[in-house]
C-alpha cells in the first residue's frame, strides 16, 4: 500500500483511515515506521505536523523523544487524542512528557537485553498471530557476543492504569499498554527500527538462532503487532495481504545452477516442475572458462538447455560468472566489462578464501556479464534477479545491482535477516537511505542432504508461515535428481491448495505493484465504501479486514469474501483503474450464505505462476 507523506497535495487523498507517523525531530526519518506499512500492506503518511497526525486514528510517535519536542502543549494535546479514542504508539518514550502520558516510570536505557517475550495470555489484540513460541519470544541480541541494540524498560506507575504486556529477558516491560478515556497510549522500550529494520539488513548483532531451515520471525512479529492494532482500533481499517488470491502462503522455488551436472539435471526438474504446474526461479552461473571449479559449462549445451528450463516455464536470473569464493573482495570493475572481454578465472592459492582466489574479476563483471549471457541466450527475457555464490555479500551489492539492471536480489537467508517478507534493502552500509532493491530472504534450503527425511520438518516451518502469510522462498540445488526433486515435489503437495506457487519474477511484479496500491474508505451507517486504485495492473489483490464482511457490491473488478469473511480476493485491476466496493458487517447480512458469489479470474491466467 502507498507509503505518504504528508503535503499539500497528499492531504487531500489522503485517507481518514491511515496511520500517521508523527516526527518530531526535523532530521529523523522513520524508516522503521515505512517499512512496516510497506511489508504489512498498511496506509501511512509521515508528517513533522502534530495537528495533522492528530486527525487520524493511530499515530505512531517515531524517533527518540526529548523534552524539547515532547512539550506541554504536545503532551496535552497527545492526551486529548487518546482520551477521543485515539490510538498513540511511542518509539523510545525517554523524555517525562512521553513517560506521563505512557504512565510509566522513567525509563532505564540497557544493552544488555537480548529477547522480547510478549505475554499472549494478556490478551492484547496486537499478539494474534503470535500463536508459535518462536513468535512469542524474539531474538533482539545475542548474548553469546554480549551485543545488543539499546533498549528502555518500562515500568508502570502504580494506579495509572498501564500495563505490561511484554517483556524483556531481564524481566522489565518491552511494551506497556494505557487506556486513557475511550483510547490508549502504547509504548515501545524497543524502536521499531531496531526491531525491523535493523535486521532485515543484516545490522542486527547475530541474533539470529537458525541461519536456515527454521522458522524465524524475530523481525515478523514486531510488524504484525502494529498491524494488528491497526485492525483491531481503526474503525473499517483495511490492509493489503503480503500474498494474493486469498492464500495464506507464498511459495517460491528456486534452484543454484551453479555445477556441471546442474546445468545437466535442471531440464529434469524444469520437465517436473511443468508437469504439476510449478513454475520455478532458475539463478544459472555462467561459466564461460576451464579453471579450478568446473568447467565453461556455459556452453552451446548450457546455453540450449537454458533455453528448454524457459520454454517449460523456468524463470531465468544470475548466478554470477565465476561464483567464486573471493566475491566478496572483487574490485568494483569499470562498467566496461562485457562477454567478449570478461573471463575471470579461479586459480588456486589466496590466505583469505577457503578455495582459490579470481583472476580477473570484478563485481560489475559478475552482474553485467552474467546478466548478459542470459539475455543473449534465451529470445526475449530480461534477467533482473540476481543471487551470489555462497550467498557471499560484497560491502557494494546492491550499487551494483541497481547500476546493472537488477530489480531482486536473494542472497540471503531467513533466519539469518530474521524475516521471509521481500523488502526494500539500504543502501550499501548505509543506515538511513534505501537502494533500489528488493531483497528476497530465502527461507528453506538443501544445506543438509538427505532432504527427504526432513520434509516433516520442512512442512512444520511451512505450516508455521501459513500463520503469518509468509513468503516462502527454497532453494535446491539440481546438483542431482533423486532426493532432491521429490522433496520438492512433497513440499509442493504439502502446500497445494493454500498457497500461492510461482516463480520470484511474478511474486516480485505482484509485491512492487501491491505497494503502489491506493485505498480511500468512507462511511454511511454501517456500509463501507472501499475504492482501490492501483497505478500498475494487479490480479487477486487480497483485502484483509477486522472482522466478517460481505460484498454488498463491487464495480471495476471481481470481488470475493473468503470462506472467514475476514478478506475480500479481487480480479483483474488493469493500470490506472479504481475499483470500487461495497462492504457489510457479516453480523448485520442475512446470512453468511449471502455473500456475494462473483466469478474470479482463473489463477493460472494472472499471470504470475501456478495457484493449484
Amino acid at each position: 500500500m502507498s507509503v505518504r507523506t504528508v503535503g499539500a497535495a497528499a492531504q487531500s487523498a489522503r485517507d481518514p483511515r491511515a496511520v500517521a507517523s508523527l516526527v518530531l525531530s526535523p532530521t529523523y526519518d522513520p524508516l522503521g515506521d515505512r517499512h512496516i506499512a510497506s511489508d504489512m500492506g498498511i496506509p501511512l503518511f509521515v508528517t513533522h505536523d502534530v495537528a495533522e497526525a492528530l486527525r487520524q486514528p493511530m499515530v505512531i510517535v517515531a524517533g527518540e523523544l526529548s523534552g524539547d519536542e515532547m512539550t506541554a502543549s504536545v503532551e496535552s494535546a497527545m492526551r486529548a487524542y487518546a482520551s477521543a479514542g485515539g490510538t498513540l504508539i511511542i518509539n523510545d518514550p525517554e523524555s517525562m512528557g512521553a513517560q506521563d502520558l505512557a504512565g510509566i516510570k522513567p525509563t532505564v536505557a540497557s544493552q544488555k537485553r537480548y529477547e522480547i517475550h510478549f505475554d499472549v495470555a494478556s490478551g492484547d489484540p496486537g499478539f494474534a498471530h503470535l500463536q508459535a513460541w518462536q513468535s512469542q519470544t524474539i531474538e533482539i541480541g545475542n548474548p553469546k557476543e554480549d551485543t545488543a541494540d539499546v533498549t528502555q524498560s518500562l515500568t508502570p506507575v502504580a494506579g495509572s492504569g498501564a500495563r505490561a504486556v511484554a517483556h524483556f529477558d531481564d524481566g522489565t516491560g518491552a511494551v506497556s499498554v494505557r487506556p486513557i478515556g475511550r483510547g490508549r497510549v502504547i509504548a515501545l522500550g524497543a524502536a521499531l527500527y531496531d526491531l525491523v529494520v535493523i535486521p532485515q539488513n543484516n545490522h542486527a548483532p547475530d541474533s539470529f538462532r537458525w541461519y536456515d531451515n527454521h522458522f524465524e520471525p524475530s523481525a515478523d512479529s514486531p510488524q504484525f503487532m502494529v498491524r494488528d492494532w491497526y485492525l483491531a482500533y481503526v474503525r473499517g481499517a483495511i490492509t493489503l495481504d503480503t500474498v494474493p488470491d486469498g492464500m495464506s502462503g507464498a511459495l517460491i522455488f528456486t534452484h543454484d545452477v551453479d555445477y556441471s551436472l546442474s546445468i545437466i539435471n535442471m531440464v529434469a526438474y524444469a520437465k517436473a516442475e511443468h508437469a504439476h504446474g510449478i513454475h520455478a526461479t532458475y539463478f544459472i552461473q555462467t561459466k564461460n572458462v576451464n579453471d579450478q571449479a568446473d568447467s565453461a559449462f556455459f556452453d552451446a549445451t548450457g546455453k540450449a538447455n537454458t533455453v528448454k528450463v524457459f520454454s517449460l516455464g523456468g524463470d531465468i536470473a544470475s548466478h554470477t560468472v565465476a561464483h567464486a569464493r573471493d566475491y566478496s573482495q572483487y574490485p568494483f570493475g569499470s562498467g566496461a566489462e562485457t562477454p567478449a572481454n570478461y573471463h575471470p578465472k579461479v586459480v588456486a592459492g589466496g590466505s583469505k578464501v577457503v578455495k582459490g582466489r579470481t583472476l580477473g574479476g570484478s563485481l560489475l563483471g559478475e552482474m553485467l556479464v552474467s546478466k548478459a549471457l542470459l539475455d543473449g541466450a534465451v529470445a526475449g527475457i530480461d534477467v533482473d534477479a540476481f543471487r551470489s555464490g555462497y550467498l557471499y555479500i560484497h560491502p557494494r551489492q546492491f550499487e551494483a545491482l541497481t547500476r546493472s539492471g537488477y530489480r531482486f536480489d536473494s542472497s540471503y537467508t531467513a533466519g539469518n535477516l530474521l524475516t521471509v517478507f521481500p523488502f526494500r534493502h539500504l543502501a550499501d552500509g548505509s543506515y538511513d537511505h534505501e537502494s533500489a532493491i528488493t531483497e528476497f530472504p530465502i527461507l528453506i534450503t538443501d544445506s543438509k542432504t538427505p532432504m527427504l527425511p526432513l520434509v516433516p520438518d520442512f512442512d512444520k516451518v511451512l505450516d508455521d508461515e501459513a500463520v503469518l502469510h509468509g513468503v516462502c522462498v527454497v532453494l535446491i540445488h539440481p546438483d542431482v535428481v533423486a532426493d532432491k526433486l521429490p522433496t520438492e515435489l512433497a513440499l509442493y503437495s504439502h502446500v497445494k491448495g493454500r498457497f500461492w506457487v510461482g516463480d520470484m519474477d511474478a511474486f516480485g511484479d505482484f509485491w512492487l505493484n501491491r505497494g503502489r496500491v491506493q485505498i480511500a474508505t468512507s462511511f454511511n451507517g454501517d456500509l463501507e465504501t472501499v475504492r482501490v486504485t492501483s497505478p500498475a495492473a494487479i490480479s487477486g489483490l487480497t483485502l484483509d479486514v477486522s472482522s466478517a464482511v460481505r460484498v454488498v457490491s463491487a464495480s471495476g473488478t471481481d470481488a470475493v469474501a473468503t470462506q472467514s469473511g475476514t478478506s475480500v480476493v479481487l480480479g483483474n485491476l488493469t493500470s490506472g483503474q479504481t475499483a470500487t466496493l461495497v462492504l457489510e458487517p457479516l453480523k448485520h447480512a442475512a446470512a453468511s450464505g449471502d455473500i456475494l458469489k462473483r466469478r474470479l479470474v482463473p489463477a493460472h491466467s494472472f499471470n504470475m505462476g501456478s495457484n493449484l
